[in-house]
């Protein structure tokens, strides 16, 4: 659920954002975002408790919008293109928060508290690595993979057990446990030829 933002949240939300636009998370200052927003010191520290916190909600209240747009009854493919549309628009943003350990540690609390207010599921680590490792490589290359191929490297990174559930899950697995040793190699050797699995 989208948090309630004040006025003045909205301000300094909006002043952070705008300064991971022009200078990575470790090089902004509380006078920085103070001066941006137009908020007293007061103020900023009675809604948040640093410059983190703050990016944290900056972070949360833009991938968040991925599901205004689609909708809560969206697929996964749809819903992580958006998301993905968000992040390239948003692109100086993500790439100067990726940029410092303290902003990837962020981006991962945005991607479990997204996953809980959404889906009702706190993401495990394997996901949300898989999402910090693809966008941290998608925006060092200026965004030249597409968003589709990202969405598939992105998933292609998660245990089965992420995204195949119950029968079927079960199903999957009998079939790969009546691989025999020499179809599996074949299979293995097939795979790294041609470098993916798509």
């Amino acid at each position: 659920m989208p948090q309630i933002l004040t006025p003045a949240k909205q301000k300094i939300i909006r002043a952070m954002r705008e300064l991971l636009t022009v200078k990575t998370l470790n090089t902004i200052k509380i006078s920085d975002i103070l001066k941006n927003s137009g908020v007293s010191h007061q103020t900023f520290y009675r809604l948040f408790m640093d410059k983190y916190d703050a990016c944290e909600s900056a972070c949360y209240e833009l991938l968040s919008s991925a599901q205004s747009v689609v909708g809560t009854n969206s697929t996964v493919k749809e819903h992580t293109l958006c998301t993905l549309s968000i992040v390239k628009n948003n692109g100086k943003f993500f790439k100067h928060l990726l940029a410092d350990p303290d902003g990837v540690d962020i981006l991962r609390r945005t991607m479990i508290h997204l996953s809980e207010d959404s889906i009702n599921f706190r993401s495990g680590a394997q996901i949300t690595n898989a999402w910090v490792l693809c966008l941290t490589q998608w925006c060092k290359s200026d965004f030249k993979i597409s968003q589709e191929d990202l969405y598939y490297q992105i998933i292609s990174c998660y245990s089965v057990s992420d995204v195949v559930f119950d029968k079927e899950l079960k199903i999957l697995l009998e079939k790969y446990g009546k691989y025999t040793m020499e179809e599996l190699d074949a299979l293995v050797n097939s795979r790294n030829l041609s470098n993916s699995i798509f």
